[in-house]
């Protein structure tokens, strides 16, 4: 689905969309890939798009929430190599850790992410049993140098700071 009000001009991309949106027609607009849970987890990715993409333009939306869960091995197959392929090509990745569950798939891409060298915005919702793990893992790498990543537990300044990076982003020349 695309949005287009004025100047803001961005798509939301859901899975397994196979087309490659920001190749084939927006060589320049920025890709955030949504990382977070989603078996047993509310529809956080909606609410996060609802709070962001409005302010923010030319920004494809990888969201690999579908309408209904997969549960046939082909379809989990596509999904897994879909959510993968955009993970690495997003100049952005944002992850949510929600309460109801302890989110082992999303953290198993937060450490492969952090292995990566882009920008992770984290949010652990109040209540999530790992948040501690979370905040000592990108504390880590931090210190290490390697990856720029931020954790945070209040959801207004998770939102602020990914509009930020993003326009922080959009006046860097695009990743190739």
């Amino acid at each position: 689905r695309e949005m287009d009000s004025g100047l803001v001009h961005s798509e939301i991309v859901c899975a397994p969309d196979a087309r490659d949106p920001v190749i084939a027609q927006h060589p320049r607009q920025r890709l955030v890939f949504l990382a977070g849970g989603i078996t047993n987890c509310p529809d956080w990715q909606a609410r996060l798009l609802a709070a962001t993409a409005p302010r923010v333009s030319h920004i494809s939306w990888m969201n690999p929430r579908r309408p209904a869960l997969v549960s046939k091995e082909s379809d989990i197959r596509v999904q897994v190599f879909w959510e993968h392929h955009f993970l690495v090509a997003a100049d952005l990745v944002v992850f949510h850790f929600c309460k109801e569950t302890l989110c082992p798939i999303t953290i198993g891409e937060f450490m492969a992410a952090l292995e990566r060298d882009q920008p992770l915005l984290v949010y652990c919702q109040p209540g999530y049993q790992r948040t501690l793990d979370i905040h000592l893992q990108a504390e880590v790498k931090v210190a290490s140098g390697r990856t720029c990543v931020r954790v945070f537990e209040e959801y207004e300044h998770w939102t602020n700071a990914i509009v930020q990076t993003l326009c922080d982003l959009q006046r860097q020349p695009a990743r190739l």
